[in-house]
Parts: C-alpha cells; structure tokens; sequence
C-alpha cells in the first residue's frame, strides 16, 4: 500500500517537472503532453495548453493502495487566467467548476503575504552546491527537432553545523531551444535561478546555501529527462543507508497550432461550486483493511 507520503511525493515530483524542469516557449500558441513514470508508479500524464496569459492543464490523480490496486480520480482541468487574475479547476466528469482569485503575479490570493507569514528560522550552517552541467556533444531529433544531449551533475556538500545533508543528483536530459514561458515563470513566483535544486533533508530548518556552477548555463527545453538522486539516511540503529529516487520525463506531443480560445474558458453546462476534490476514493477493500488493523491494534493495546 503507497504511503500518504509516497503519494504526496508523486504529485509533487510531477508539478516539480511541469513548472521547473520543462520552461516552454515564450510566443504562440503551444500544446505540451507530457508522461512522467517513477520506478514503482504508473505512467502519470499532462497535457498543457498555452495562449497569452493563460494556461490550462488536462490531468487524471492516480493512487497506488498496493501492487496491482491503482485507482484513478475524476479527470480534470486547471486553468490559470493571469490576465483576469483567476484559477479554474474544472470536474470534467461531474461538469462542475470552482474560481479562485489570483494577484497581480497569478499567484494565489489565499496565501498570506510575507508580512505576515511567520518568521523564518534561523540559519544553522552553510550548503555548497556544486553544479556541473556538460553537453556531450550526441544531437539526436526528437519531435522533428533538433535536440541536444545535456547531463547535469549536482553535489551539495553540508558544512559544520548544517541541519541538510550531503546529497547528490543527476538530470540527463535531451534538450532543444525553446524560451521560458511567462505564465510558468509568473506561477512559480518569477524565480529566475531554478538550477540549484537542493534535497531538503531537515524538518523547521534551513541553512545558508552558496551555489557554484561550472558548464552551459541555459540547456533550453527538456523533451526527455531521467532524474536520480542519492541521499544518505540514518537509521534508527545508527547506521546509515542511501536513499536513491530515480523519476523520467518524456515529451510525447509539442504543437505550436493555434488553440481554440474555449479551452480556456469555463465550458458551457458546468454547475460552480466552492471547491472540487480530484483525489481518487479508497477503494472499499482497503477501507475494511486498515478498519482491521486498527482493529488488531487497539485490542493488542489492551494487554
């Protein structure tokens, strides 16, 4: 049975891939299908459509309970319309739909402003990450284009007192020259330095982070990408292992014809509601089976 946390590593992993590791072209009209696949998990796939200032993103949740029970929620659709300043999410299933407001950046008005978020911790230590990214020379086409094969090495060495951990990562991708699109760059707050990524390895704590780059510096568009990291874990015993994730993307259609400016729009039918769940319903076997073992637990609890 896929842990909570597993699944909340999925999802994240994957919208990971779509605002950061694949920036898109900057005119135009574009339509992106994605599939993303971890090592344990099912193909996961994205269609993203682009015109001006709006995006929308065709989706399906998925949850892995255990080996061979994979349940799927309604498919659905995220539109941002940072021209008119607000977020769709359509149930294409049930016909329904909820708006939420966005600012001036197409960033959620729901979050708290920085003024009044709470104060950040202090910083425990010092993070070299050491960034090495080489072109090896192999052009292949992919998608009649011409693509280009980059491999990036990342080290991220913990100093005396860090509270993060030594860890490293590997992006192979092929990549070709597209420009970043606004409305990506807009939804991930105009961060404009995304190539340190660094693995997060504490709770409530952060540390300095220092960043050396060596190789290209802008490896364009990415239409494939295998993404490994190790990261030691210590153990209960006070051993310790390393932890390896290992995810890939792949670019299966990119079109630059024009979009019908409907797909952006709330379709006609649909019914607004204040909020829509896409995450798939626990199947009724797993349900009866963590009853169970709640069940076994409590009476153990009793002697």
């Amino acid at each position: 049975m896929m842990p909570v946390r597993s699944k909340a590593l999925f999802f994240f992993l994957f919208f990971f891939f779509v605002l950061n590791v694949i920036p898109l072209a900057s005119a135009g009209d574009l339509k992106v299908v994605s599939v993303f696949r971890t090592e344990k998990g099912d193909p996961y796939t994205s269609t993203r459509y682009y015109k001006g200032e709006r995006l929308r993103i065709e989706f399906q949740d998925r949850a892995s309970w255990k080996p061979g029970l994979v349940t799927y929620g309604p498919p659905g659709a995220d539109i941002y319309q940072c021209d008119a300043q607000r977020y769709i999410r359509l149930d294409l299933e049930s016909r329904k739909y909820a708006i939420t407001p966005l600012d001036d950046g197409c960033r959620s008005k729901n979050v708290a402003p920085l003024s009044n978020a709470a104060p950040l911790s202090p910083q425990k230590g010092k993070i070299d990450v050491y960034i090495e990214r080489t072109d090896t020379g192999e052009r292949r086409e992919i998608l009649g284009r011409a693509a280009r094969h980059i491999i990036t090495h990342q080290r991220q060495v913990a100093g005396p007192g860090a509270c993060w951990s030594d860890a490293k990562t590997e992006w192979d991708g092929w990549y070709i020259d597209m420009a970043e699109r606004d409305v990506d760059r807009r939804l991930r707050g105009n961060t404009v330095d995304r190539s340190a990524r660094v693995i997060f390895t504490g709770a409530n704590c952060r540390d300095k982070i220092e960043v050396h780059r060596t190789g290209v510096e802008r490896p364009g568009f990415a239409l494939k990408m295998v993404y490994t990291s190790w990261v030691p874990v210590r153990k209960q015993d006070g051993t310790s292992t390393e932890f390896t994730n290992r995810w890939e993307t792949e670019v299966t259609e990119l079109s630059e014809a024009p979009l019908d400016p409907a797909l952006f729009e709330v379709p006609a039918g649909f019914t607004k509601v204040s909020e829509i769940k896409a995450s798939p319903s626990m199947p009724f076997s797993v349900a009866v089976e963590y009853w169970w073992q709640r069940t076994v637990n409590e009476v153990k609890s009793w002697f």
